[in-house]
C-alpha cells in the first residue's frame, strides 16, 4: 500500500485554497474519499455540477510548459464527468495564484511524474501533461 504524504499542513492549505475555489465558483465542495479518486464533488443547490481535482506545485506560471496529472485521476475524472455530463476541473495553486483548467481529451501521456527528490516507486508513472496555455488565473 502507498504511503500518504499529507500532512497537517498540506491539507490545511487544500483546505484553505478549496474555500477560495468555492467562492469563485459560486459553488460548495464536498470532500470525496481517497477511494474516490478525485478529491471533491461540485455542488450548487444540492445538485452535482462538477468534479475538481487539486494540486499544489511550488513555481510560477510560466516556468513549464504543462502540469502534470496522474493519468488515472485523468482518466477516472474524465469516465466520472462523462457519465454525470458535468466538467472536471483540474485546480493548480501555484507561487503566484490559483489556475483551473477544465480538462478535455487528448492531452499527452507519458511515463514520468515526480522523477526529481523520488519518494517511492509510485511517484513515476503514466501522468497527462495539461499545458499551461489551457489553465486561467482564478479571479481574471
Amino acid at each position: 500500500m502507498r504511503p500518504i504524504y499529507e500532512n497537517a499542513q498540506t491539507k490545511l492549505d487544500e483546505t484553505n485554497a478549496a474555500q477560495k475555489i468555492a467562492n469563485f465558483l459560486s459553488v460548495s465542495l464536498e470532500k470525496q474519499s481517497i477511494a474516490y479518486r478525485i478529491d471533491y464533488k461540485l455542488l450548487s443547490g444540492g445538485d452535482h455540477v462538477g468534479l475538481l481535482e487539486y494540486k499544489r506545485r511550488k513555481f510560477t506560471y510560466g516556468k513549464y510548459p504543462d502540469v502534470m496529472l496522474s493519468e488515472h485521476k485523468y482518466k477516472e475524472g474524465m469516465r466520472l464527468a462523462k457519465k454525470h455530463n458535468i466538467p472536471f476541473i483540474f485546480a493548480v495553486e501555484l507561487d503566484d495564484g490559483i489556475y483551473l483548467a477544465e480538462m478535455e481529451k487528448g492531452y499527452p501521456v507519458t511515463f514520468s511524474g515526480r522523477t526529481v527528490q523520488t519518494r517511492d516507486k509510485w511517484d513515476v508513472e503514466n501522468v497527462v501533461h495539461v499545458p499551461m496555455s489551457k489553465f486561467k488565473l482564478m479571479g481574471k
